[in-house]
């Protein structure tokens, strides 16, 4: 998925060959990237499963913009709003947990 925003995108792959499974959550994940690019911090999440997203919008009280006009959510405006990842400088993609974690 490419951005206007020039950023570094960082695939974590976890595989394992045990009854256990890696963390899905997306504290835990966000600590993990945070862990791997300090001094990096959150500056957004998107989950693909759910469409769940660190949105300014909704922070405020007023609706989301990251909706298009059938009411579902787009990975496509979010990455368009500057406002959440205008500083961000990295994506760190989870793809077993279909999390993406935005660090600046």
């Amino acid at each position: 998925m490419s951005s206007k925003l020039n950023q570094k995108v960082v695939e974590v792959n976890i595989a394992t060959k045990s009854s256990f499974r890696p963390t899905e959550i997306v504290a835990d994940l966000r600590n993990v990237a945070e862990t791997l690019y300090h001094p990096l911090k959150l500056a957004g999440f998107w989950d693909e499963r759910t469409s769940e997203h660190f949105c300014i919008d909704e922070n405020k009280g007023v609706l989301c913009s990251h909706r298009t006009k059938e009411g579902t959510f787009s990975i496509e405006l979010y990455l368009q709003d500057d406002r959440p990842l205008s500083k961000h400088t990295m994506i760190v993609k989870f793809p077993h947990a279909r999390i993406w974690i935005f660090l600046r």
